[in-house]
């Protein structure tokens, strides 16, 4: 996929990366590489691991405690979605971190914010972030929303709540508008790494901020 992402669990022989990021899917991982191709970040100091869904986030770091370099780290980051509970995405995160002792089990934990334990930093950003519920279309809705497509979208959420109740998601929004620029183009990462969605808009720049200070 590029050259910050792992496409196992598992570190390369020569792999000595200063940052690890753990990204819970593809959206996040182009959303991640995106970040560090744009600030110009040494691949051989960054590696992305993508744990395929929050339930295997506990399995991922199980597998990465085996490598002793992966506690060498300068820093951790993790990228999440919020969904509809953002505060049990939380709890749930915070209590593997706390498993695998990279957190002080007495402290407090949050989001969007560095805690620095046993001399590495961590991190975690859940989309989309301000302990919204969401995820990371929902940033991608914000981008959109500034673009004159937008009114289209408002014309046929209007007319589909009248005729059958529905609202449209930030996730069809998102796909709905890289098929516009792009008709085979599928997935809300994608669109980064297509250019359709600036990393640099307003609409990421909470995550950005932080993803880029660890």
């Amino acid at each position: 996929m590029n050259s910050y992402y792992r496409n196992k669990i598992a570190f390369k022989p020569n792999d000595n990366p200063k940052k690890i990021f753990l990204a819970e899917g593809d959206s996040e991982v182009h959303f991640l590489t995106k970040i560090f191709t744009t600030k110009g970040f040494n691949s051989n100091d960054y590696a992305i691991f993508c744990f395929k869904g929050i339930d295997n986030l506990q399995v991922t770091f199980k597998a990465l405690d085996g490598y002793e370099i992966f506690y060498q780290a300068q820093s951790i980051g993790i990228i999440i979605d919020a969904d509809d509970d953002p505060q049990r995405r939380l709890q749930s995160t915070s209590q593997i971190l706390k498993n695998f002792n990279l957190i002080d089990r007495n402290a407090p934990f949050e989001d969007g914010r560095i805690f620095i334990y046993n001399n590495m930093r961590i991190g975690l950003f859940i989309s989309p972030g301000k302990s919204r519920i969401g995820c990371i279309e929902t940033m991608i809705q914000e981008e959109i929303k500034t673009k004159p497509e937008f009114e289209c979208f408002q014309m046929c959420e209007k007319c589909l709540t009248e005729k059958y109740n529905y609202s449209l998601s930030s996730k069809f929004i998102a796909q709905i508008y890289i098929s516009l620029k792009k008709p085979r183009l599928c997935g809300a990462g994608r669109g980064f790494e297509s250019n359709i969605f600036n990393i640099e808009h307003e609409a990421y720049k909470e995550a950005v901020d932080f993803l880029v200070s660890l």
